[in-house]
Order: structure tokens, then sequence, then C-alpha cells
């Protein structure tokens, strides 16, 4: 389809204008919603982008000044609207209270909750397997790690510390902010304050809309949709014992969950050791399809995951991050695989911008 024979003065005559307020927070949601409806219209990829493009220009002075949407925040929301396919779990946008909701998920089958027979029989086979093995596997160092691996510079990531509150409660405080988050080194001094959290999955806008209708950081209204995930990320908490109470999993328990689901795909891409009781374990489903995904997050919870990191806005350990308390967050295993076809002769691994590790 060719651009609309038009001026520009009525070429987005048919996009209803910014309505956030004249905040910058929503505005990538904003043009996303635009998307579709140039979508429902049957404009194709490019001039979508045109119509955007020209609806942007006649939007400016809404934008917070150094926050307009760039050209390629423009490309990837007309691209992404007019490539998804139709799915019966999209989002539902409602201007009186602009919060994503999604269809009622499912309460969890009572033998999908880490008390079945898969648990028993994992630590019947694999009984020799600790946390030491799954180290030893990893294909690189872990201090080679760095945040530029798995995020882009244009990017909007959520990270948060914890606040003390005036009656004296603590709670996490998050931030979005555009481009790749710094990596800490483990001997960092106390000039630096990292993060304790992180969302895994870019975030689409600085900030959303809560249920109760404030401004986040952190909502389920700016996170991305859950098809369009780049990272799962497995956490086993606690489970119940034989007298029905819930005590603490051991290290090696969850190395031994962690490497059974890292037997196929998705990939499990780095473990980190939340500097407490647990480990995280951050698995690559951006190659995997969906279906072989939903399967894989019920065996997951089978095997006593927590339900909670299936959301897009779960926070989780900033790797190499530091506690309140002054522990390290630290990376304890690390296997990149390779994303694209390597640009460098001999590079057997690169990043997700196409750089050679």
């Amino acid at each position: 389809m060719q651009y609309i024979n038009d001026d520009s003065s009525s070429l987005s005559s048919f996009l209803p204008p910014f309505d956030l307020g004249g905040k910058d927070d929503g505005h990538n949601s904003g043009i996303f919603n635009r998307a579709l409806l140039c979508r429902r219209r049957g404009f194709d990829a490019p001039t979508t982008e045109h119509i955007l493009t020209d609806w942007c220009a006649q939007n400016r002075h809404a934008f917070t000044p150094g926050h307009a949407p760039t050209p390629a925040d423009i490309q990837r929301a007309a691209r992404r609207a007019c490539d998804r396919r139709p799915r019966g779990t999209e989002w539902a946008y409602n201007r009186t209270n602009p919060s994503r909701t999604l269809p009622a998920r499912p309460p969890k089958p009572a033998e999908l909750r880490g008390e079945g027979e898969v648990v028993v029989l994992l630590e019947h086979i694999w009984g020799g397997y600790d946390l030491n093995d799954l180290i030893l596997e990893g294909t690189h160092d872990p201090a080679c790690f760095r945040m530029s691996h798995i995020y882009r510079p244009d990017e909007l990531v959520c990270r948060g510390w914890t606040t003390t509150k005036a009656d004296g409660s603590e709670v996490p405080h998050y931030r979005t902010i555009r481009g790749i988050p710094p990596t800490y080194p483990l001997d960092a001094d106390d000039d630096h304050t990292p993060p304790e959290f992180i969302v895994p999955n870019p975030m689409i806008a600085a900030q959303g809309r809560t249920q109760e209708g404030h401004w986040g950081a952190r909502t389920k209204n700016n996170a991305c949709h859950p098809d369009d995930r780049r990272f799962l990320v497995v956490e086993f908490d606690s489970e119940k014992n034989a007298d029905g109470i819930c005590l603490p999993i051991p290290k090696d328990s969850q190395a031994r969950r962690l490497r059974f689901l890292n037997t196929g795909d998705p990939h499990l891409l780095m473990v980190v050791d939340s500097g407490n009781r647990s480990i995280h374990g951050w698995f690559d489903v951006s190659r995997t399809e969906l279906t072989a995904r939903q399967r894989w997050w019920q065996l997951a919870m089978a095997l006593g995951a927590d339900p909670a990191g299936e959301r897009t806005y779960q926070g989780f350990r900033y790797p190499n991050g530091r506690r309140k308390t002054g522990k390290i967050q630290e990376v304890i295993y690390y296997a990149p695989r390779p994303r694209f076809k390597p640009v460098v002769a001999g590079a057997a691994h690169v990043n997700f911008n196409g750089e050679a590790l």
C-alpha cells in the first residue's frame, strides 16, 4: 500500500489527539494504540509509520522536552502493530482507566504446585548434582557478563532500590530510564549505589497507570506484552514438607531444577545469586514458540517455581547488584548462546546487538 494522497494537515486527522495530560510517561503506549487504529484501517507498516510521524509532529507540544518519541520508537510501534498475529488474549485499553488487563488466568492445578512426583523423581535421579556443578557448566566466566549483552541502547529498563518510609517500613522504589543500565563490579565501593531490583524485560513506556489510576514506573500498563517477552526468570523460594510446613529449598536442589529445565529449549542464559536463600535462573525465551514456552512453564511450576515470574512487570534481583544489607547479588553462571550470525571470524557468541562477546 502506498502513502495516502493527502496533505499533511489531514494525514492523521482520524487519530485521536494526545490525551495523557501532557505527560511523556506513556507516549510509547499512545503511539502503539494509534498504530493499531491504522492497522484496522488496512494500512501497512510504512504507511502507518508515515501517519504516526505526522501525528507526533502535530502533537509535539504535548511531549516533555527531551522525551519526544524517536523515529525508532515510531518505526517499532508501526511494525509491531502491523506484524502482530491475531490472538484472543490481546490487551484491553479503557480510556476512562487506561490500564491493561488480561483475561483471568485459571488457578494452578493441584498437581502443579511443586508437590508432585516430578520433584521426588528429580531428587532421586540427580541427587548428586549440586550448585558447583551448575556453575562449572557455564560457557563463559561470569565476570565477563555485561548488561550491554542483554539490552540495547534505545530500550527502556526499569530498576529498583529499597527505600525506607516515614513509618520505618521498607518498600521498593522503581525508576525507568532509556539506555543500557550500568554493570557494577563485584568490588564496588560505597560511592556506588547499585540497584537491588530490575524488570528483566524492557518496558514500552517510562511510566504507566496502576489499577488505582496512579502513575508508576513498574506497572502492567507499561510492561511488554507476554508474547513479546525476551526473558523468563525462574525462582524457587520455599515448599511444604511432609508435615505441611513451608521450608526454604536448598540451593543445591534449586540448581538441579534449573539444570533440568535447561535440558531443552528455552536456554538458561545466567543464574543470579540473590544474596540470601535463592538463586534466579534467567531463561532466554525470545526464540521459543509460544505453545512450547507455555508447556515448559507448566513444568517449571511443577518443580515449584514462583508463579509470579510469569508477570512481565515482576522485579527480580539485579545482576551484580547489592542488597540493602550490603550482600552482592552475584552472577554465578553465564552461558550466552548465538543470537545472530557472528560478524567476527572465530566469534562463538554475540550479544543482542550482534557484537562479538
